[in-house]
């Protein structure tokens, strides 16, 4: 009798081994043409629109469904050569200088205002947590000094729309002139 167990067992270890080691496991694909990089799901569908976290990495895919790379996502975040997100995290080994590099922007009139300085800080560190902890670092220690350029610099931007607004030019300092030609192309312009 113990010998029939013995040999039932074996073959139910036999039989379910044989089984788990038949099933094809599917994962997720890269795949590439003349165009780009795409991911194919393991259910064979892809990625538009939209990120997707693959081995770790996040990667934006755009409407046709091709990976997007050496650019900037539609949210403002910036994808690197390889196509996956560029993020930096307190841990990393050169994230003083980068901190730095943001403090002297705030300082340095680089930043229409502090939600501009906010928005970038977060493009950068993906974690909100860390982008916060940078944002109140820098905002503690230095003094934001804003970019008027844009504000005195002999451009209203009150009235910009980026559906098609209205630009208001500025007389010129007495240093600047405008050829004849100039002067009539820009009083001839339909600016919409």
């Amino acid at each position: 009798m113990r010998a029939t167990i013995k040999k039932l067992v074996a073959l139910g270890t036999v039989v379910c081994l044989t089984v788990s080691s038949s099933i094809i496991s599917f994962a997720g694909e890269w795949k590439q043409d003349d165009i780009g990089w795409w991911y194919v799901n393991d259910d064979g569908q892809y990625t538009s629109n939209a990120w997707q976290e693959i081995d770790g990495k996040q990667f934006y895919f755009g409407g046709d469904g091709y990976m997007l790379h050496d650019t900037v996502s539609p949210e403002g975040y910036l994808i690197g050569s390889d196509g996956a997100r560029i993020s930096y995290h307190l841990s990393d080994e050169n994230v003083q200088q980068i901190i730095n590099e943001f403090a002297e922007l705030y300082e340095g009139a680089f930043y229409i205002d502090q939600a501009e300085f906010e928005q970038n800080v977060k493009t950068f560190f993906i974690d909100p947590v860390e982008a916060q902890y940078v944002i109140d670092l820098i905002r503690n220690n230095h003094t934001f000094v804003p970019d008027t350029s844009l504000l005195e610099g002999g451009i209203d931007t009150s009235g910009w729309d980026l559906g098609g607004g209205t630009v208001k030019v500025m007389p010129l300092d007495s240093d600047q002139s405008l050829t004849p030609e100039q002067n009539e192309a820009i009083n001839n312009s339909s600016w919409n």
